[in-house]
This record gives C-alpha cells, sequence and structure tokens, in this order.
C-alpha cells in the first residue's frame, strides 16, 4: 500500500522509499513509534533476507535523523499459552530472527499470572489493570533486570472518550499498601472472632 514501509517485488523486498523519506522531512520529530509492526509491512515475516532490509532502512532512519525509531510487536501463539511465558524470551518473537538480533533495546509486557499479582499483595479482582514490564535486551547499557509495574488508567481525551494508558507503579508503595491491608483484615479477624466468642460464652446453651 501506499502507506507501507516495505514489500515484496517479485519474491524481492523492496522499500517503500516515498514513506521513509517522508519520515525523515520533520527534524523536530524526536521518536517515530512503529504501532504495530505488521502492519507497516508487506513482508514475508519469517524470511530474514526480507526483514533484514526493512531493518537497515530503519536503522538508517534513526542514525542519520539522531530520532528513536520504535515497534511494538506479538509474539507467537505458543508463547500466549501462559500469560507470562514470553517474558525475558526472545525466541517468543513472531516471525524472522532478524527482529531479536537487529532490536538494541527491548522490553517485554505481560498481564500477571496470578502468583505474580499476589506476590505484589494486589487482589485478585485488580489483577486485570496491571502489566509487568521486563527489559530483554539492553545493548547500550546495563541490564537492571528489574521487573516494572504498570497501571491501566482511564483518561479523558480531547473527543470526550476515554482511552487506557499505562502509567509506572511504585512497587514499594504497592508492597505497604498491601501489608496495611493484610496488618487490617488480621486486626478485623481477631476482634469480630473475639466479639463471636464473647457472645458465645455468654449463652446459656451449646453454640457453634
Amino acid at each position: 500500500g501506499a502507506y507501507s514501509l516495505a514489500g515484496m517485488r517479485d519474491d524481492m523486498a523492496t522499500l517503500n522509499m516515498r514513506m521513509l523519506d517522508w519520515l525523515r522531512l520533520y527534524p523536530d520529530v524526536i521518536a517515530i513509534m512503529v504501532d504495530p509492526l505488521a502492519a507497516w509491512h508487506q513482508l514475508i515475516e519469517n524470511s530474514n533476507d526480507a526483514l533484514q532490509v526493512l531493518w537497515s532502512a530503519l536503522r538508517s532512519t534513526a542514525v542519520r535523523s539522531q530520532r528513536h525509531v520504535g515497534f511494538d510487536h506479538h509474539v507467537t501463539k505458543a508463547s500466549m499459552v501462559d500469560l507470562e511465558d514470553h517474558v525475558g524470551n526472545l525466541a517468543a518473537l513472531r516471525g524472522a530472527g532478524v527482529l531479536g538480533a537487529g532490536m538494541r533495546w527491548a522490553f517485554t509486557m505481560a498481564k500477571l499470572r496470578p502468583a505474580t499479582a499476589e506476590r505484589h499483595g494486589i487482589t485478585h479482582d485488580n489483577a486485570w489493570r496491571y502489566r509487568r514490564l521486563d527489559t530483554l535486551k539492553a545493548s547500550y547499557g546495563a541490564d537492571d533486570a528489574c521487573q516494572r509495574l504498570l497501571r491501566v488508567e482511564s483518561v479523558s481525551i480531547a473527543n470526550g472518550e476515554t482511552a487506557g494508558v499505562l502509567v509506572e507503579v511504585n512497587l514499594a508503595r504497592v508492597h505497604a499498601e498491601a501489608q496495611e491491608r493484610a496488618v487490617k483484615a488480621a486486626k478485623e479477624f481477631k476482634k469480630e472472632f473475639g466479639d463471636a466468642l464473647a457472645v458465645m460464652l455468654m449463652e446459656s446453651h451449646p453454640m457453634s
């Protein structure tokens, strides 16, 4: 299509230079996000040779324009069986292996397993609002191996509708709030148990 970055012509990967040149026309743009990558090309997704053509063009755009070029990409169906199976796994990327090899910075995002939510003190009813973000690859710096927690928040946009936005969560605060809830629940249980025991002791007949 006219807006595709690259496509196949007679079994050969070709770039849409009009589109790539258009991206370079705006020097004030500091970042280009391709969302998702698969929607912006018509190449054979499992072909390393074909994807390398697009990869080289995107890297050239980043270097020559001195801007960030990023994209989001899907994982294989096999790695979607478990909510967090693709975390930290380059092999889970769908398509040609050159995708993983060519990235300089990469992260995985995943919904939370029940056990992960519980570890962070997030209730089962609220777990759907959270995502974990993990470093997958860091070529230009040390991998901090730090898991980040994001929460989906609804915000109003210009046309009056609402959209979901991911906001980073302070893990220390989440854990502290979970601890406070646990202490409060224990106190409430202790009080309710004590009140029930007092009522039972005051009765003149057996109670359960």
